[in-house]
């Protein structure tokens, strides 16, 4: 309750300037700080069946044995019990799922108890994750759960969904209005239009400028990389141009591994250039992927430092002169010294969820965070006959809660029954093999 009171006494402006924000609002004080007292008071009590693992729900019940004999009124006991009982949705919602797709907005939104339950479960989940451990709260993480907090807030205001055609209709004039004068606006209105919807919808106009940019000076290679301008002050955003082809992202993530960088979270898009082909010849695909990536020792200086080689290993493995297993080998093998480090054991958990997504299948890995991690797991999708359209990478310590939207080839969902068995056996030997 301390962090609550130092936000709301304006004492972390600076470092959380939304929370100090809104912890200044709170109408109803009580609720909020009992929730936040109690919010882990069901840990290592069973619930009906037995089971510990579900701390959030026991200790929700216990919310209701302890609180009314606090002498709270009925209204506050049930949002304090909302609050306990959802004290980790949002921090799962935030770093694990498309904060860019409607309806995990709506999902989320229609889960928290109106306008000021969305603002306490977004204040009990900083005070929480900020008093965790020194590195839990961070700047990353704090972003994407502002992102989380304002498209939530939006929503249950009543205001229009962010896919309106009015917004990407000015999307696209601040695009064309912020190019340069060396890039010609037909060429960037074809970029565009060959872009899907979901690329427009969760980049601003600032970075799709310098997309547009790199476009321009890829050239001939196989891939390009290049670093943009970022939001987030604890990752390098970087910009990864190459011809599309199954298994793509894991030859992509295979060289960013080589070179010692960790990526924080993914896009993955793919567009048709329209190159003039002959009539009956299928246009060339283009990837355009978008990587957050930070150096495990130096940060984002150490991504600046190893930009020049990344390039090198991308184009390289792209164009087939050097394989990926011979790249990851002479870089992290056993005659590497940068190997994994001894560390706990973490429980390996592979979840397939058909209901987060109406256009796509979510898989959820956890498992111990190892380098080259996220390329074993792009492979092993790939050679299961999925295509990955977004991930989210999120370490926590030395566990790993990696999450990737996946479809069959042909653009459909998986459907659940045997193939999410092969899918889960497949990951959970590829982790633990």
């Amino acid at each position: 309750m301390d962090r609550l009171r130092q936000l709301a006494r304006g004492e972390l402006a600076p470092e959380y300037p939304l929370a100090s924000r809104l912890a200044a609002e709170i109408a109803r004080p009580r609720p909020l700080f009992l929730a936040t007292l109690l919010h882990d008071v069901g840990k290592g009590w069973p619930d009906a069946s037995g089971s510990r693992r579900n701390h959030s729900r026991v200790g929700a019940e216990l919310c209701d044995r302890i609180l009314p004999r606090l002498g709270l009124a009925q209204d506050d006991v049930e949002e304090a019990r909302q609050l306990v009982v959802d004290h980790l949705l949002m921090y799962h919602v935030a770093t694990r799922r498309d904060l860019d797709d409607p309806a995990t907005v709506e999902e989320f939104s229609a889960s928290v108890r109106g306008r000021e339950g969305l603002r306490n479960l977004y204040l009990l989940t900083v005070a929480d994750l900020s008093t965790t451990s020194p590195t839990a709260m961070t700047s990353w993480k704090a972003r994407m759960l502002d992102e989380l907090y304002f498209a939530a807030e939006a929503h249950l205001a009543g205001k229009p969904p962010r896919a309106d055609a009015d917004r990407l209709a000015r999307l696209r004039a601040a695009v064309l209005q912020g190019v340069d004068g060396n890039a010609v606006p037909a060429e960037v209105e074809s970029f565009l239009a060959s872009m899907p919807e979901r690329y427009l919808l969760a980049n601003d106009a600032a970075s799709i400028v310098q997309h547009t940019r790199i476009m321009g000076e890829r050239g001939a290679r196989s891939a390009y990389v290049a670093r943009v301008p970022g939001h987030h002050p604890e990752a390098a955003e970087l910009c990864v141009l190459a011809d599309d082809r199954p298994g793509l992202l894991a030859s992509i993530a295979a060289a960013i591994t080589a070179n010692r960088l960790e990526v924080l979270a993914a896009q993955v898009y793919s567009r048709h250039v329209p190159d003039g082909a002959p009539a009956g010849v299928p246009p060339r695909v283009e990837a355009v992927d978008l990587f957050w990536v930070r150096d495990r020792e130096g940060g984002i200086e150490g991504v600046e430092r190893a930009l020049p080689r990344l390039a090198r290993d991308l184009d390289d493995v792209c164009s087939g002169r050097v394989g990926v297993a011979d790249l990851l080998r002479i870089r992290i093998g056993s005659s590497s010294p940068w190997r994994e480090r001894p560390s706990p054991a973490v429980p390996t958990e592979v979840l397939v969820d058909d209901r987060a997504s109406p256009r796509l299948t979510v898989v959820e890995v956890f498992a111990k965070d190892r380098p080259g991690l996220l390329y074993l797991l792009a492979r092993a999708i790939h050679e299961l006959g999925l295509s990955i359209a977004l991930s989210k990478i999120n370490t926590e310590g030395t566990r790993v809660a990696d999450v990737f939207y996946v479809s069959e080839l042909d653009g459909s969902k998986v459907v659940p029954g045997p193939r999410y068995l092969q899918i889960r056996e497949a990951l959970v030997r590829t982790i633990e093999g």
